[in-house]
């Protein structure tokens, strides 16, 4: 069969797996976000949270994105290499030019430090004429070359929420306990047996980076690592993505054929 035949027939039994499977995502979650050739991460204590997206960017930065729907607050990391040699004052550089430069009409704004991080925080009192209240927090740090970015918001801001912006920031922590592409699958797949697909998806794509830059797999694990996480894609809705990892695992062997053609999930054992 061709490579557009195998993916062809994946997708059929992708559609089929989210109407059976619809509602099993949106579990609390705790952060951990790394580039694939660091053997360190960033770390965010996320309750109440659910993940709404992890991926790598075309420039190579890996973003999360996580939202707590009982309190409306958003966050998102970015992790971005940077050239060696670039000072940590830059952060704090960069922080004064944001909010020189706003996209929005903008108040209140402060800056401070949370641990080796620099923040720098304001509101939007209103979008295109509407009262939105918006509070927005921005920490910043460089380490190991790499700039480290989170963002928060919250509409309807009152001075009640602060612990919850504060409580986020002063969470966030460099966790420099090495993870291989194989502890991330075992972490994926805890995950994935409970059927939190939308949370496996982050140690899952996390692996497969890491196994594109340095591989380590042997080639059961790399197959049960694209067939999980392409299934993890396609349940959650994301259908490009989940066309991209097989299409990835077709590209680098032509022998490899997902296994969610016949309905079977394999895991690590």
């Amino acid at each position: 069969m061709t490579t557009s035949g195998r993916l062809v027939a994946v997708l059929p039994v992708l559609v089929l797996l989210l109407g059976d499977l619809a509602g099993q995502q949106g579990k609390p979650v705790q952060g951990r976000l790394s580039l694939p050739n660091k053997d360190w991460g960033i770390f965010l204590q996320l309750p109440g949270f659910t993940v709404k997206a992890v991926e790598t960017k075309p420039n190579g930065s890996r973003y999360l994105l996580a939202q707590n729907d009982a309190t409306g607050v958003s966050v998102s990391l970015t992790l971005e290499a940077v050239a060696p040699g670039t000072h940590a004052a830059s952060c704090a550089e960069s922080l004064q030019q944001r909010a020189k430069n706003p996209q929005f009409k903008v108040k209140d704004i402060g800056f401070s430090k949370s641990g080796d991080a620099d923040v720098m925080e304001y509101t939007i009192p209103q979008f295109q004429g509407v009262p939105v209240n918006q509070r927005n927090l921005f920490a910043c740090e460089f380490y190991d070359n790499t700039y480290i970015d989170l963002h928060l918001s919250k509409v309807k801001y009152n001075a009640a929420d602060e612990a919850l912006l504060n409580g986020v920031v002063s969470s966030m922590r460099i966790d420099t306990a090495q993870k291989s592409s194989t502890s991330l699958m075992e972490e994926g797949s805890r995950l994935f047996l409970k059927g939190d697909y939308k949370g496996a998806i982050g140690p899952y794509s996390q692996a497969l980076e890491m196994e594109k830059a340095n591989p380590k797999l042997g080639k059961p694990l790399w197959y049960v690592l694209i067939d999980n996480l392409g299934i993890s894609y396609g349940i959650t809705g994301d259908l490009s993505k989940a066309l991209a990892t097989l299409q990835y695992g077709v590209s680098k062997d032509s022998t490899y054929r997902c296994s969610i053609t016949t309905r079977r999930v394999r895991t690590p054992r």
